[in-house]
């Protein structure tokens, strides 16, 4: 009896199968499912080109936005570059405001000077610039003189050593007179413009190196203190 209930299910589902077998080829041959395949086909393709569309759409719109970002920056750049031109150009003005200022003020020191040494008499000049020498010559006699006695000393002992104080002598005088030294050859050359010295060609006031350059100094400033003062 199992048996036969078994045989009986499986009967059943063979001759299912085989009904569904039956249905397919038949729906096939329905128009109305091809239509709805079609139908179906042209929705899915319709919606592709939807999605495609507007992926399109975002690509457009993202691209334009980029274009205006670079034509922005491209702006921003042109009007950093103009700022930069510009604030280059006042700052050239000003450099030349700076520098006709600078010409300005030396002319007017030097009219000060000229101003301050016409109201002074010659003959005081001439007396301050000698009394200034007579000072740099007692700076030379005792350099000189401390050299002398040291030789001296070192000869007693018997020992004969190099001995040079010019190197101390030429930092005193750039220390305490070259400034004021330069001043009084200004000074002087305002009364006499067409000077040159009589016994030595130029001396070096700045950088006169060594004891003859400076007593070359010293000589040329006397020579023309006492020349004003006739």
């Amino acid at each position: 009896m199992k048996n036969l209930n078994k045989l009986s299910k499986e009967d059943l589902e063979t001759r299912k199968l085989v009904s569904e077998l039956r249905f397919w080829p038949r729906l096939f041959q329905i128009p109305s499912f091809w239509s709805f395949i079609i139908v179906v086909i042209a929705s899915i393709i319709t919606y592709q080109s939807g999605v495609f569309d507007v992926r399109s759409k975002l690509l457009a719109v993202k691209t334009e936005r980029l274009e205006i970002k670079k034509n922005s920056l491209d702006a921003q750049i042109i009007n950093l570059e103009q700022g930069y031109y510009r604030k280059e150009q006042e700052y050239d003005s000003l450099l030349q405001i700076i520098q006709r200022i600078n010409r300005m003020k030396d002319s007017i020191q030097n009219l000060l000077q000229i101003k301050a040494v016409k109201i002074q008499s010659k003959k005081q000049l001439s007396k301050e610039v000698l009394g200034f020498t007579a000072d740099i010559r007692t700076m030379i006699n005792k350099w000189d003189q401390k050299e002398i006695e040291e030789k001296k000393e070192l000869e007693k002992q018997n020992k004969y050593i190099y001995v040079s104080y010019s190197g101390d002598m030429m930092r005193e005088y750039n220390t305490y007179f070259k400034t004021k030294a330069m001043l009084y050859k200004k000074k002087l050359m305002i009364f006499l413009p067409d000077w040159k010295s009589v016994k030595y060609s130029t001396p070096d006031y700045e950088r006169p190196t060594n004891p003859i350059g400076l007593n070359m100094v010293v000589d040329d400033l006397e020579l023309m203190a006492r020349e004003v003062a006739y």
